[in-house]
């Protein structure tokens, strides 16, 4: 039974999708939700698969559309660190990155670093300072023009797949915040597989839709990130994704947006309560998660995020698998 709630009031238009892991159009409603992040009009539905259990936003902007839900004030087109005017925030952005990095570096010698959805370059720039030949795609005009000119960094403009890299050209791949947001993941995964050299690395990072955090808050949670998420994935989910297009050996772990996850679900408990609702050009919101009142309350959360972290349970989860020989 096909039951999603359809809203009126989207942007552009509209396409119905069946599931990305296995192709079922059989779901049921898991919950509706709204843009909480940029105001964006719209009600949005995500869906669970009634066979395999993936949720997934149904419908959801096609391609024309969704570039209006990518406002200027997105998160992920972020300055550099540097260029951070606060100390407290450029400490907080550092510390992340440098686990961001830490991923990769940890499980391979520096070589060939393709960066998918680069953004801004963030990811790139501090990988090259760590011996890595790094380049780049993303679809953003803008974010590559500050990927080029702020960093002097090699980033293609368009998709993954328009982009064309030979194959067997790359030691690792980088899709951080990505494979979430892209139509075709399984697609996406498989061009991966092509263009990375056989034993190479990927390293996706995405929310954990079993995440102890989406259980506790519901549509709540902070990571629904609608309609800009199209897929949220389940380290099974994921990996059966990855084991049927080219990857072995995956594994899953908690790194790195498990105090996000948490705090920002309890800011969208707050705002609902208080009847606050974000509107397009109301300007960028400030997150409890950087705010320096609020980091109490995060030494006072460490137990339950350390939990989280070594179960694997963080609102997101970090991906790795080997590319089949």
């Amino acid at each position: 039974m096909n039951d999603a709630i359809v809203s009126e009031d989207w942007i552009g238009g509209l396409e119905s999708v069946s599931c990305a892991v296995c192709g079922s159009s059989r779901h049921r409603v898991r919950v509706v939700n709204h843009d909480r992040s940029h105001g964006q009009p719209g009600e949005f539905t995500y869906v669970a698969c009634r066979d395999c259990g993936h949720v997934y936003l149904n419908p959801r902007p096609d391609q024309a559309a969704i570039h209006a839900y990518y406002p200027a004030t997105y998160k992920e087109y972020a300055i550099a660190v540097d260029d951070e005017p606060d100390r407290f925030l450029r400490a907080n952005r550092q510390y992340g990155l440098t686990r961001r990095c830490d991923v990769i570096t940890r499980r391979r010698p520096p070589g060939r670093l393709l960066d998918v959805g680069c953004g801004t370059g963030l990811l790139m720039n501090a990988m090259r300072h760590r011996g890595w030949d790094v380049e780049g795609v993303d679809f953003t005009p803008d974010a590559v023009r500050a990927a080029r000119e702020r960093f002097g960094l090699p980033v293609v403009e368009g998709t993954l797949e328009s982009a064309r890299f030979p194959s067997a050209s790359f030691d690792a791949a980088v899709l951080w915040n990505v494979i979430e947001h892209v139509p075709d993941p399984a697609a996406t995964i498989a061009e991966v597989a092509r263009v990375l050299r056989p034993g190479g690395l990927i390293v996706m990072a995405t929310p954990n839709v079993d995440a102890f955090d989406a259980r506790i808050f519901g549509r709540h949670w902070a990571l629904w990130e609608a309609p800009r998420h199209f897929n949220l994935f389940s380290p099974t989910t994921l990996g059966r994704v990855c084991e049927r297009h080219g990857f072995e050996r995956v594994t899953a772990e908690s790194v790195v947006g498990t105090w996000f996850g948490l705090i920002t679900s309890l800011q969208y408990v707050w705002e609902d309560r208080m009847g606050v609702r974000l509107r397009p050009g109301d300007g960028e919101r400030p997150f409890w998660d950087t705010g320096l009142p609020f980091q109490a309350l995060r030494a006072l959360a460490l137990p339950y995020t350390l939990l989280a972290d070594r179960l694997a349970a963080g609102s997101t989860m970090v991906v790795c698998a080997d590319r089949r020989a």
